[in-house]
């Protein structure tokens, strides 16, 4: 796709990945506000059940991460595989806090069919994870 000035995409990424946590990190209750009901999701979708996100070997990358919550919400997105920069640091690990926004840049290096979750154990256990896939 040829970009110009009247183009919105940035010029300094290939692709992009809106996540609402809704890549959005969401958390809902699916029981009356039982505990047990809670639920954990990534764009509305929990345990896998999200269309993959699909990059290539050298595509550079930019992830816009979203989550909403309370206090005690906070998530930590966690890329196997694959690095990402986040504020001039390199990490495979970054932490989002309610009502926020992270945006980071990663250029995958190899390919594979990959875990991304959060890193918090209860949030992953009750379905915040899917995959994705890096081509060659």
């Amino acid at each position: 796709m040829e970009r110009s000035i009247f183009n919105p995409f940035p010029r300094d990424v290939d692709r992009e990945f809106i996540w609402k946590f809704i890549s959005l990190f969401i958390i809902f209750n699916e029981e009356n506000n039982e505990e047990s009901g809670m639920k954990h999701s990534i764009n509305g979708r929990i345990f896998e059940d999200l269309k993959r996100y699909e990059t290539s070997v050298g595509e550079r990358v930019r992830w816009h991460v979203t989550a909403l919550g309370n206090e005690q919400d906070n998530h930590t997105i966690h890329w196997h595989g694959q690095t990402v920069l986040d504020h001039g640091r390199r990490t495979d690990v970054i932490e989002v806090l309610p009502a926020s926004m992270v945006s980071v840049d990663m250029v995958p290096r190899s390919p594979g069919d990959w875990l991304l979750h959060c890193h918090v154990n209860d949030h992953m256990i009750a379905g915040m994870s899917t995959r994705w896939q890096v081509f060659p």
